[in-house]
């Protein structure tokens, strides 16, 4: 779930996707506000991460809030495995890298 305000994203657990996701800011879908199952950092296995586009050494390029970077660098001290998913016109040879930004450790692509 992300939260504009604090800057945030808040992991939830989702149980059925047609009914409980609604659209949310930065047009990525969430859930509902009815439907927030936090879900403690050590109970996450792995994460899926979202880009626009990635590069070949898994740096991902998103729409510019950081909410993923700030949450990422959470997972990174776990050790979580983190997956980038996208499709291959997504994966390019290099794209703007800051000091911030939190790389995924494999890309999933079709």
């Amino acid at each position: 779930v992300t939260l504009v305000k604090e800057k945030k994203i808040i992991p939830s657990q989702i149980i059925d996707y047609s009914r409980e996701l609604e659209e949310g800011p930065y047009g990525i879908y969430q859930p509902k506000r009815r439907y927030v199952r936090k879900v403690p950092l050590k109970d996450i296995d792995m994460i899926i991460v979202p880009g626009i586009a990635f590069d070949q050494k898994g740096n991902r390029l998103g729409r510019g809030g950081g909410y993923f970077d700030r949450f990422l660098t959470k997972l990174k001290k776990r050790n979580i495995p983190m997956f980038g998913l996208a499709f291959k016109f997504q994966i390019l040879k290099q794209i703007p890298v800051f000091v911030h930004d939190i790389p995924v450790d494999k890309l999933i692509y079709a």
